[in-house]
């Protein structure tokens, strides 16, 4: 015999009813009441003339019983996914089952999962029965959720903007339990909070967990874009970085357009051309803004001096020589045209022409005298016109230089003494003023040996003689 659970059932006893019947249970009476939980064997013993009869019956018990677990009975529309896990116990022979989720639709798979299309709230029911015609049910209340509102997201100013800038983006839903920021569908890790401030280029978006853990969609996307910050500018210049007394300098900006010209730190006010003229001194900068309105970093600074011009020089005339008023540094020009290599404040005139000469005490600022002309070219010395002699000669060191001119004369000789190698081993100027008869002591340390001695007047004539030192 096979009952579906345990619950209370009566035994009887069939026999004559004067014959006494004594139970498995300790019972004597004919009709016994009996509740078992597992299957049992029960018996019946009765006393018949001279013989003991004993008669048994089986109860076996296959208890079914319906019962499942859900992962989480309360859940979000958006990402609900119900796990119905069965947990029903059958004892004997084989159980099928069954389930209605409550929104028309069922499955009989053992185990199942289930998702839900609408919010609201729903009732599973799993049916169970064995072979033996047993039944039982289970059911649980399930909770779908609405998702939370979709957020917008709000921001004040542009968000295209120049490198270094930035946007703050917001969330504007305030029932959040924790934000979800994302930059081109990646998430942007420890961004809980509900404002987000964005530095590179990308689209921007957010979505949001409630009080419920319900996930929101993610918010219409915000596109940021940084602009690329320009090179800086540098500053050049043809007349240079000095400023004479009196003049002007030009700086140039390698930006052609969208200057912005500085003066120790400090913006000067309209001056936003590629040139910038100045008369004064002063740290100048500039500043270049590119058509996308992204500011350079200053270009490095430059350091424009003031100058001093020296005084207009004068030329006055000696002889054959060209004599500049007194400065520190000369320039001579003949014709326009500057004479290389000739830098002392005299000039030897080698032929007629326009002279001017240039000077200055630091070779930065240069004034130029008034023209100077010489109409005729130098007389030149005839060797008949100069002669030169030495004495004692042979010498120990001391010894007198004389050179006699046939008429009287101003000027220069440059007078150079060399050893056989051709070493200089002395080396003088000597300015002559309408003199006819030059003599010049000479203390030299000579060693043994054939010494030249040269003379030159005004760099036209030159005389060599040799003297012996002993």
């Amino acid at each position: 015999t096979v009952i579906c659970k345990t619950s209370p059932i009566l035994l009887a006893a069939v026999t004559n009813e004067n014959t006494p019947v004594r139970w498995s249970t300790g019972d004597s009476v004919t009709v016994i009441k009996v509740n078992p939980t597992a299957t049992t064997n029960y018996e019946t013993t009765t006393q018949l003339s001279n013989n003991t009869v004993t008669k048994s019956v089986n109860i076996n018990v296959a208890a079914l019983t319906a019962s499942f677990t859900v992962n989480s009975k309360v859940q979000c529309i958006g990402n609900n996914n119900f796990e119905l896990n069965n947990t029903s116990t059958n004892a004997l022979g084989n159980a099928t089952y069954w389930w209605n989720f409550g929104d028309s639709t069922s499955s009989k798979n053992e185990n199942t999962t289930k998702v839900y299309s609408r919010t609201g709230s729903f009732k599973p029911t799993l049916y169970a029965s064995n072979n033996y015609g047993c039944f039982d049910t289970s059911i649980n209340e399930l909770t779908v959720l609405a998702n939370p509102k979709k957020p917008v997201i709000s921001f004040k100013g542009d968000t295209v903007f120049c490198n270094g800038g930035n946007i703050q983006l917001i969330n504007k839903i305030n029932s959040v339990v924790e934000n979800h920021w994302y930059k081109n569908g990646i998430p942007i890790v420890n961004t809980a909070d509900s404002a987000y401030t964005a530095y590179q280029t990308g689209l921007y978006t957010v979505s949001y967990t409630d009080s419920n853990s319900c996930i929101s969609d993610t918010a219409a996307a915000i596109s940021v874009r940084i602009k690329a910050i320009p090179v800086a500018p540098t500053i050049s210049s043809i007349k240079g970085f000095v400023i004479c007394t009196g003049d002007s300098t030009v700086l140039m900006s390698s930006a052609t357009s969208g200057n912005q010209w500085y003066v120790n730190n400090k913006m000067i006010d309209s001056a936003t051309q590629q040139n910038y003229a100045t008369k004064y001194g002063g740290s100048f900068a500039v500043q270049f803004k590119n058509g996308e309105g992204c500011l350079s970093e200053m270009s490095k600074s430059i350091n424009v001096r003031e100058s001093l011009l020296p005084e207009t020089p004068s030329i006055i005339r000696i002889g054959d020589n060209l004599i500049s008023s007194q400065s520190v540094y000369y320039r001579w020009y003949l014709n326009n045209n500057v004479l290389s290599n000739e830098t002392q404040n005299s000039l030897a005139i080698k032929t007629k022409g326009l002279y001017k000469v240039e000077t200055s005490s630091n070779r930065l600022c240069w004034s130029k005298s008034p023209t100077y002309t010489v109409q005729y070219d130098p007389a030149i010395l005839l060797d008949r016109d100069f002669s030169l002699t030495a004495y004692p000669n042979p010498t120990t060191g001391l010894f007198f230089l004389q050179f006699k001119l046939n008429n009287r004369y101003s000027g220069y000789a440059k007078i150079v003494i060399v050893d056989a190698l051709g070493n200089p081993k002395w080396t003088f100027n000597k300015f002559i003023f309408n003199e006819s008869l030059v003599r010049i002591p000479i203390n030299l340390n000579l060693n043994k040996g054939v010494y030249s001695v040269q003379v030159s007047l005004n760099g036209y004539r030159t005389k060599v003689i040799q003297i012996v030192g002993m």
